[in-house]
């Protein structure tokens, strides 16, 4: 069974991650030499012992809805710009993800 988890490593995996990862994880296999799936289960264990940094990630999303949010309702005209921008921004991160 060992046998079959090593060989399974060797291959390569399909994943859903977006371009972005994959480049990321396909540069880093290059650079260390581990194998994508080393690298992967090395990010979960990673965010598993780390689950603050989820915390911290949600957070500072709430955060920054909570200004926009305040943004808006104070002055929409000063808010504009910065509203383009994250919907230019989500529209790119979207459309990477496909």
């Amino acid at each position: 069974m060992v046998y079959i988890i090593m060989s399974m490593r060797k291959s390569g995996i399909h994943t859903t991650l977006s371009t972005g990862c994959r480049d990321w994880l396909l540069k880093e296999s290059r650079e260390t030499g581990k194998y994508e799936g080393e690298l992967i289960e090395e990010a979960l264990n990673f965010y598993k012992n780390n689950k603050s940094l989820l915390e911290e990630y949600n957070q500072a999303s709430i955060f920054l809805k909570g200004l926009i949010k305040t943004e808006l309702l104070d002055d929409y005209a000063k808010a504009r710009p910065l509203l383009k921008r994250l919907i230019k921004e989500e529209l790119k991160n979207h459309s990477d993800h496909k």
